[in-house]
């Protein structure tokens, strides 16, 4: 044998035995191929972030002659906003923050007595309109003060942060209404048979501390078939840094009808409500494929089949490269022979 058909040989043997050593190493027991994973990157929240858009962030002199300021400002429905004042001289004042909406709804949502020891008050404020919102501020001082007023929205929507990130792509249902005393509003939802839903509801627009900021909740859920289902009978509503929730599970599939009346002792009050798709009750029935069945035969794993037969076909192939190899050599010699 020369050279070049030596080295073609033991090229062939190689390819072989590498052939036969990923067989047996790619292949597990399960005949799953493994593949190393890749890191994964982070997780958005829907359009939540921990960002914030401010809207204004200044410092300003209340005298007595000049103890009032207004802002008008233009707000996006449903999301957050945070209201913030701090006084920042060694002094001390009475402060009424007064809010009215695109739709010039009244809202009282600040009264307290603030002092430069007290650091900053934060007020929430959650928009059930967009437009234009006009925020008043007013001081009652003994001395000439300076405060700093900060006014935000935050880059999260009304209840979004009660709601947790896992459940944000299952919500089938979300709202902002502002509400009046017996005030009543009805939805119609879609729900799907044999599955739980979330229910969340709370107030997101603050009430000043000098007026009631009581509110109760009247809350039924009518079935494709019209029966009644009384969920709250004027409970408690939640405040603006809590949230009602309860789960309703769901018999038949169809169109739901959703009814809340809000009872309150101011003249408007801003209140946030969702609904989350909480998965099946039931587990599925198991489909034939899924079924174990014991019996003789036997299968084995694609790919385990693919590198066997690969490993094979290349031990059979330098088998018979050897045979023939062997047997040229053996022609070769007889022919020197009869020479």
């Amino acid at each position: 044998m020369d050279i070049k058909k030596r080295k073609t040989f033991y090229i062939l043997i190689l390819i072989g035995g590498l052939s036969i050593f990923i067989s047996v190493h790619i292949n597990r027991d399960d005949g799953s191929l493994t593949i190393p994973s890749q890191p994964l990157g982070s997780l958005t929240s829907n359009g939540v972030h921990t960002s914030s858009h401010e809207y204004i962030c200044k410092v300003f002199t209340f005298t007595h002659t000049k103890d009032t300021y207004t802002f008008s400002i233009n707000l996006l429905r449903t999301y957050m906003h945070t209201i913030a004042v701090t006084v920042v001289t060694p002094h001390s004042c009475y402060m009424n923050i007064t809010l009215w909406d695109s739709s010039n709804r009244e809202f009282q949502i600040f009264y307290t007595y603030i002092s430069q020891a007290d650091g900053e008050f934060s007020v929430p404020f959650g928009t059930a309109v967009a437009g234009n919102h006009t925020f008043m501020f007013r001081a009652t001082v003994e001395e000439n003060l300076n405060i700093k007023i900060k006014i935000f929205r935050e880059d999260v929507n009304c209840l979004y942060d009660k709601i947790s990130q896992q459940e944000y792509g299952n919500i089938v249902f979300y709202e902002v209404t502002c509400f009046s005393d017996e005030f009543f509003i009805s939805h119609e939802v879609y729900f799907r048979t044999d599955r739980s839903y979330k229910f969340y509801i709370g107030r997101v627009s603050s009430i000043s501390m000098n007026l009631s900021g009581k509110g109760s909740v009247i809350y039924n859920i009518f079935d494709p078939n019209a029966i009644p289902f009384a969920i709250y009978k004027n409970d408690t509503l939640a405040s603006v840094a809590s949230v009602n929730i309860f789960s309703f599970g769901t018999a038949i599939e169809g169109t739901y009808t959703v009814g809340i009346r809000i009872h309150c002792e101011v003249e408007w009050m801003n209140v946030a409500y969702a609904i989350v798709d909480n998965g099946p009750i039931c587990n599925p029935p198991p489909s034939d494929d899924n079924q174990t069945s014991i019996s003789n035969n036997f299968s084995i794993p694609i790919d385990l089949g693919l590198y066997t037969v690969i490993g094979a076909g290349a031990i059979a192939g330098a088998l018979v490269l050897v045979v023939v190899h062997y047997r040229k050599k053996s022609d070769l010699g007889l022919k020197i022979k009869e020479k």
